[in-house]
């Protein structure tokens, strides 16, 4: 199961040029219109929604054929996706909501009232993309 993690990061990594752009795009227009926790939940959704096409990836050019030589069964091969999807959109959650709160912090001084609706928008968002990453 290491391996495919391993796989799919890399797969990510190399793939994850194209993301990363998009994704600091939004969140720098989000972030001009002060509503960052927006960015925080289309970060972490782009990544989750990755995470799911990465099977289209391992069936590219008859890909499964060879996967499924390796000593491991289907049902690895299937906690590898869900455990990919939950640990990347989760450590995205974590590095977006982080820049999030420090902008807000930092730069916009907004009061505390603010950012609680703001972290249970971000948690809310996050149990949502759990949610669609399950299915």
């Amino acid at each position: 199961m290491k391996g495919l993690l391993i796989k799919d990061f890399n797969l990510l990594k190399k793939r994850g040029i194209f993301f990363l752009v998009f994704i600091a795009g939004y969140a720098v227009y989000q972030l001009g219109t002060f509503n960052s926790e927006a960015a925080v939940g289309f970060a972490t959704l782009m990544i989750g929604v990755f995470s799911l096409t990465t099977i289209n990836y391992d069936e590219y050019e008859n890909g499964m054929l060879f996967l499924f030589t390796l000593p491991f069964r289907r049902i690895d091969y299937v906690r590898e996706k869900y455990i990919f999807g939950f640990l990347s959109a989760t450590i995205t959650w974590i590095i977006m909501g982080a820049a999030c709160f420090l902008f807000d912090i930092l730069i916009w001084k907004e009061d505390s009232g603010d950012s609680w609706r703001k972290l249970v928008f971000c948690v809310s968002y996050l149990i949502v993309v759990y949610f669609i990453v399950s299915l």
